[in-house]
């Protein structure tokens, strides 16, 4: 409860000061991986408090979305269960931790992308140069999600199913 009070302190003065998107560093954890609820979120134990978490930077097909089941699948087998480092870099409006995600030496979030697990998240992490790089490595060598001829990023399917709601 206190980790929870503490990071919507500092999430809060963050989000005020729009560090979101520089996603300088809070604070380097440990999380044991619980569940994971689809190619770029999930549940782990954080300071043994139950948390949700995003993974920064990356954002992967939604649940009715071509490729989805692929990209948690992938997820999945890469960390549930798992002890992972986590640099929490800030807390979201749905109130997850969003994190740069590590598992010995291999960068969770920027993996998930090379092998087209997911997109490069532009509108957030437009300085990670390194995410644009595998991004361009997936697309290139049409590994994973890049192997559909035109694959719907994320962020345009939710638009289009806001539009479609409204309707």
């Amino acid at each position: 409860m206190i980790l929870r009070v503490k990071l919507a302190v500092i999430g809060a003065v963050l989000l005020c000061l729009g560090a979101c998107q520089a996603a300088e560093v809070i604070t380097l954890k440990t999380a044991l991986v619980q569940f994971v609820f689809d190619g770029d979120s999930f549940r782990a134990l954080v300071d043994g408090q139950q948390h949700e978490l995003r993974l920064w930077g990356i954002d992967a097909p939604e649940r009715h979305q071509t490729y989805a089941d692929q990209s948690k699948k992938a997820l999945r087998e890469l960390i549930q269960g798992q002890r992972i480092s986590i640099d929490v870099v800030a807390i979201d409006d749905y109130e997850r931790l969003v994190v740069r995600a590590t598992k010995g030496n291999l960068q969770i979030n920027r993996s998930m992308i090379e092998h087209g697990h997911a997109w490069w998240f532009k509108r957030y992490a437009r300085h990670a140069t390194d995410y644009a790089e595998a991004e361009q490595s997936a697309r290139s060598n049409k590994r994973g999600l890049w192997q559909a001829p035109k694959p719907q990023a994320p962020w345009n399917w939710r638009a289009e199913q806001r539009e479609q709601a409204e309707e």
